[in-house]
């Protein structure tokens, strides 16, 4: 089972490596990043995310789960909700 410092850290990197995709996939000249939080290439939501989470697992009426440990199920329910709230788009 994974901790949360790891999957955290795995989901930085699943976004860090998203942004380096689109911007090999886009050729540009100039390349403008920015954010709700000020740095985009930095995930400053956590704070945000994790509550969510909790409330999200543990709160279900039908399956309640407790959020103290991950599995497969768990870690991917916080990865829909990390990127619900962290969204990359092209414009």
């Amino acid at each position: 089972m994974p901790t949360m410092t790891e999957v955290v850290q795995q989901l930085n990197e699943e976004y860090y490596s998203r942004i380096e995709q689109i911007q090999a996939e886009n050729p540009h000249d100039t390349l403008e990043l920015s954010s709700n939080s000020g740095s985009s290439t930095t995930v400053n939501n956590w704070r945000e995310i994790l509550p969510v989470y909790a409330v999200k697992t543990a709160a279900d009426p039908d399956n309640g789960m407790d959020v103290a440990t991950l599995d497969d199920t768990k870690v991917g329910i916080l990865r829909s909700i990390f990127w619900d709230m962290n969204k990359l788009t092209i414009g």
